[in-house]
């Protein structure tokens, strides 16, 4: 919410307050289904779709790059589809306007280890290349670090040190983009180039919706 009002001040004005409804959800009640228990997310997140609908909101904004996953196999009107902004399409837009045919996707162990997310761009033939075992247990912990912290720049030089072993880096994931959102705010030189590997999924969907707005 923070870096979607950030933008959106920065666009239209600092004074300028984004017109912006944060739909209150127990995630901790998704989140134990979360990545692939879809029997029982598809009940919880019907019912939430439904409150949107009646809402008549203009553009939904789901933080949470997984959840994209199980909302995807719910069955929805057209209409509210095409309200939704999807990150992972805004990912598969922009790797593909950059000619980029290969990738590293880094988030949660989930979307690292298993082909939820990776498969969506390999069905648009573009190959996802795997971390070794060792970053993945390294991201996995920054990502839980941040979670209960928050940001701070030596977890972030940590992170973006685990991405210069890597090209075409995909961040896939809210925790690991506070990491990579944060740099934009730090001034120190030696931080400039931490994102120039980097595409962050939660950075282009910010960047849609207040282009939406």
């Amino acid at each position: 919410m923070d870096q979607l009002q950030q933008l959106y001040q920065a666009t239209h004005g600092n004074k300028k307050v984004a017109p912006i409804v944060q739909r209150p959800v127990d995630f901790e009640q998704i989140n134990a289904f979360l990545p692939d228990r879809f029997t029982q997310l598809t009940p919880l997140l019907e019912s939430l779709f439904l409150n949107l609908e009646q809402d008549a909101v203009d553009i939904i904004l789901i933080p949470n790059i997984t959840l994209h996953v199980a909302v995807d196999r719910l069955t929805l009107a057209d209409e509210t589809r095409g309200k939704i902004v999807h990150p992972i399409s805004l990912g598969i837009e922009k790797l593909q306007a950059d000619t980029i045919k290969q990738i590293t996707l880094v988030g949660t162990r989930h979307t690292m280890q298993l082909t939820l997310i990776a498969q969506y761009f390999e069905r648009r033939d573009i190959e996802v290349l795997p971390c070794n075992n060792e970053d993945i247990e390294a991201l996995d912990k920054i990502r839980i670090e941040v979670f209960r912290e928050g940001f701070s720049k030596p977890t972030s030089e940590e992170m973006f040190d685990i991405f210069s072993r890597y090209s075409n880096v995909v961040i896939a994931c809210t925790e690991l983009s506070i990491l990579n959102i944060g740099t934009e705010t730090d001034n120190d030189s030696d931080s400039d180039d931490n994102s120039n590997n980097v595409i962050d999924l939660a950075r282009l969907q910010i960047a849609k919706a207040i282009a939406l707005i």
